[in-house]
């Protein structure tokens, strides 16, 4: 008798604790997923001066806390050379608190906390792309930002 109350209450605990865990990270996502439905396109688009070409810039976005415990966009872009990728009206500003940029592909953590992040500053000036046909080309503002 005692050992069957025993595996009950073992069990009973177990799933308390995984139940709490579950509700614990859904908590923590959901500053992020109540606005914008947790997904952010950014357009951007370079001439390449040797070939005339655009490159356009799809970025999708997750949700992430930062070290403070604040939810923040997590940015992963890629080139989609050729191809030009068209968003609707602006709708948002969102600040760029932290970036890091690797070769053609880059992250970048922006937040909606404009206290944390100081005015005027671009996350892309000064980064070079690494692009053997222009390597000059430069991303200079962080400019169309949309969200839909």
């Amino acid at each position: 008798m005692s050992n069957k109350f025993l595996r009950l209450v073992i069990s009973i605990l177990f799933h308390l604790i995984f139940s709490l865990i579950l509700i614990y990270f859904s908590i923590e996502q959901v500053e992020c997923h109540y606005s914008y439905n947790n997904r952010i396109y950014v357009v951007d688009s370079l001439e390449d001066s040797a070939t005339k070409d655009f490159n356009s810039w799809l970025v999708h976005t997750n949700c992430l806390p930062d070290h403070l415990g604040l939810a923040q966009w997590q940015i992963d872009a890629y080139t989609n050379s050729g191809i030009p990728v068209y968003s609707p009206e602006k709708e948002h500003e969102l600040y760029i608190s932290q970036c890091n940029l690797q070769s053609i592909e880059w992250s970048i953590l922006i937040t909606r906390h404009p206290e944390m992040v100081t005015p005027g500053y671009s996350c892309y000036t000064r980064y070079s792309l690494d692009n053997p046909r222009n390597p000059y080309d430069t991303l200079t503002e962080f400019l169309g930002t949309y969200c839909i």
